[in-house]
């Protein structure tokens, strides 16, 4: 193989070219450029796997370990090639690196594990956790959880307790899912003395393993106003008509407009027709982000965008009431709506495929919190492992439909 040198130069690019035009493509559906995508992909997993199955080739593997201390896309793949070789002294040369904190090397393999095999993932984590480092555990948890790997959760978890709490770490273990969790998630959500964050992290992972204390904590964080506006966002989203009436009887009490902003929108999100009325009078507030936000919410109920969301007070009420009194009868009581469509967990699942890496996050988080199911959030490509992903979920939650279509759920039931 003499080529090598060159070849890697090509597995560079194609790193770096895939990621452009990821970036670029989740909002379309353009079949050039996913099919253009999903070519790259191929292409550098296969030149990437050549150059793997080399690595005994002193000087390629020589030139592997001068890459990582560098920095950039050529230590990215550099890192990708020695894991996918499993080639032992280049292996250990990577653990070796891990020990020194300083060196942030801990953060560049982990964002290669995200795009690696299962199989190179768990070897080499057996490897990395036996040398019971902090920082190791701690950024290597977000791949831990996303793949289902609960074999490592023991390195987490001991006497009952979460051994250091982190964002990383508790979000982990509501990836995973098990009920086992829960007592120790319940401690950090109920010590007075954790950031507010993690006890935040905590409760949502305590709803993704089924238990709503998770919600409880929310409303009460909400009620003593423990953290910012964007709590409502959660509580909206994942509400029971108990937390709905909840959100209702808070808005009197809010002064602050992003405070308030927030929770007429989150209004919006639980997707209740009858809250329409609740924000109506809101489209006469005085701030014309609060006029915005009860317009939006109703927008996300009834799926009706031809407004002007930062129109003139007069404008906004007499487009609404105009509007609902011509189309209000279309939406039944005791529905829950979004966009002007019943809630759908199909629905949701192919929303998987129209959205940033973040936001996909978001919403394969509140189909676990939804459904009960865990599955694996599949990072390895783009676009390819986006579709497969979103697939996945419709032929998962197929048996779900029915009663729980249309309906306010949590954990696979009706709340």
């Amino acid at each position: 193989m003499n080529d090598w040198k060159e070849e890697f130069g090509k597995a560079v690019l194609l790193w770096t070219e895939r990621e452009k035009i990821a970036s670029s493509i989740y909002s379309s559906r353009d079949r050039d450029e996913i099919a253009q995508l999903v070519q790259l992909e191929v292409e550098y997993e296969q030149i990437t796997s050549v150059l793997a199955a080399n690595t005994s080739l002193a000087e390629l593997s020589n030139y592997l370990e001068l890459q990582l201390p560098i920095g950039n896309e050529s230590t990215q793949v550099s890192i990708h090639i020695i894991l996918k070789s499993q080639h032992a002294p280049l292996v250990d040369m990577l653990l070796e690196r891990l020990k020194s904190k300083e060196s942030y090397f801990h953060q560049k393999i982990s964002r290669v594990l995200r795009v690696c095999e299962q199989d190179i993932i768990v070897s080499f984590c057996r490897k990395a956790y036996a040398l019971s480092l902090p920082w190791v555990e701690d950024q290597f948890a977000e791949v831990i959880g996303k793949n289902m790997l609960a074999e490592f959760s023991a390195f987490y978890i001991n006497g009952g307790r979460v051994l250091n709490p982190t964002m990383s770490i508790v979000s982990m273990l509501g990836y995973l899912g098990s009920p086992d969790f829960v007592p120790p998630l319940l401690q950090i959500v109920q010590d007075e003395a954790e950031d507010i964050l993690i006890r935040r992290l905590s409760a949502k992972s305590l709803l993704m393993c089924g238990d709503d204390r998770g919600m409880e904590f929310y409303r009460m964080a909400f009620d003593k106003r423990l953290d910012d506006a964007t709590l409502a966002f959660t509580i909206g989203r994942y509400a029971s008509k108990s937390e709905i009436q909840f959100l209702i009887e808070q808005l009197p009490e809010i002064s602050a407009v992003d405070a308030l902003v927030a929770t007429l929108r989150s209004l919006g999100f639980s997707g209740d027709i009858n809250v329409i009325e609740q924000l109506l009078p809101y489209l006469s507030h005085a701030e014309e982000e609060v006029r915005a936000a009860a317009s939006e919410g109703i927008s996300d109920i009834t799926g009706e965008w031809n407004v002007d969301q930062f129109g003139a007070e007069e404008e906004l009420v007499s487009f609404w009431r105009s509007w609902l009194s011509e189309n209000i009868d279309q939406f039944d009581k005791g529905v829950r709506y979004e966009d002007g469509e019943p809630f759908s967990l199909a629905t949701q699942a192919s929303l998987l495929l129209d959205t940033d890496r973040e936001s996909r996050e978001v919403r394969h988080e509140a189909l676990m919190i939804f459904s009960g199911l865990h599955l694996p959030f599949d990072e390895r490509s783009y676009y390819a492992n986006q579709y497969n992903q979103a697939s996945l979920w419709t032929t998962e939650i197929e048996p779900l439909a029915g009663p729980l279509e249309a309906t306010w759920i949590r954990s696979g039931h009706p709340v």
